[in-house]
C-alpha cells in the first residue's frame, strides 16, 4: 500500500469500469450472490464509476456460469481453493476474452501480469467447467428484470436452472419482517407471490 501511494496511485486509480466489470465477472462465472450487485454498485458510486442495473444485465447476458457450487450444485469454496481457486478462474477467463487484463491492481501490476503465475485450469475435475462447455449458458445465473412490480429494476438469482413462469396475486412488502408479520398472521394464501422490496 505505501508503495502505491508512493507513486501516486489512488484507490480511483483501481477502481474503474474495467475494474468493476472483472468483479462483476468472476462473481457471476462462480455463482456469486446477488449481494454483490448491492455491493458493487455502492463501491462503483463511491467510486465515481458509473455503472447501473443495465451495465449488470448486459455483462450477465455475456458470461458464463462456470462454477458447480452450492445451493444450485454440489461443491464448495474450498473445493474450489483446493483446485486453484479465484485466481485459476480469472487466469481462465483471461484466456478466453471474458476479462480486461490491462486494469491496474492493488499489486501495482496489471490483472493481466498478476495472473501468470496463478495455476492453469485443471482438466480432469467438475468444479469448475471450461467457458466453452459452461456449467450453464450465459443468462442462466443473475438476471435483472423490470416490471410493474420493480419499474426501477430487480436482480434474480437462477444459480443455472430454466427461468420458469408463475403467476399469482403479487403481495408486496417493503421490508423481510413485514412479510414475516403476514405470514404469522396467516394474511397470505396458496398461490400468492410474496415481492419483498429494498431487501
Amino acid at each position: 500500500l505505501v508503495a502505491l501511494l508512493e507513486k501516486g496511485i489512488c484507490a480511483r486509480d483501481i477502481m474503474t469500469r474495467p475494474a468493476f466489470e472483472n468483479a462483476l465477472t468472476v462473481a457471476w462465472s462462480v455463482g456469486g450472490s446477488t449481494n454483490a450487485v448491492l455491493h458493487l454498485l455502492a463501491l462503483a458510486g463511491e467510486a465515481g464509476v458509473d455503472l447501473d442495473l443495465n451495465d449488470i444485465s448486459e455483462i450477465t447476458a455475456k458470461v458464463p456460469l462456470l462454477g458447480n457450487f452450492k445451493p444450485f450444485g454440489q461443491y464448495v469454496m474450498n473445493d474450489l481453493y483446493a483446485i486453484g481457486g479465484i485466481p485459476m478462474v480469472m487466469k481462465l477467463l483471461l484466456a478466453n476474452g471474458f476479462l480486461h487484463g490491462d486494469c491496474l491492481t492493488v499489486t501495482g501490476k496489471t490483472v493481466a501480469e498478476n495472473l501468470e503465475s496463478a495455476p492453469d485450469f485443471p482438466a480432469d475435475q467438475d468444479i469448475v467447467f471450461h467457458p466453452d462447455s459452461p456449467y450453464a449458458p450465459p443468462n442462466h445465473h443473475i438476471r435483472i428484470l423490470y416490471g410493474n412490480l420493480a419499474s426501477e429494476g430487480s436482480v434474480l438469482k437462477l444459480g443455472g436452472k430454466k427461468l420458469e413462469s408463475f403467476s399469482g396475486p403479487a403481495r408486496v412488502f417493503d421490508c423481510e419482517e413485514d412479510a414475516l408479520q403476514a405470514i404469522l398472521n396467516k394474511q397470505i394464501s396458496p398461490g400468492d407471490v410474496l415481492v419483498i422490496r429494498h431487501e
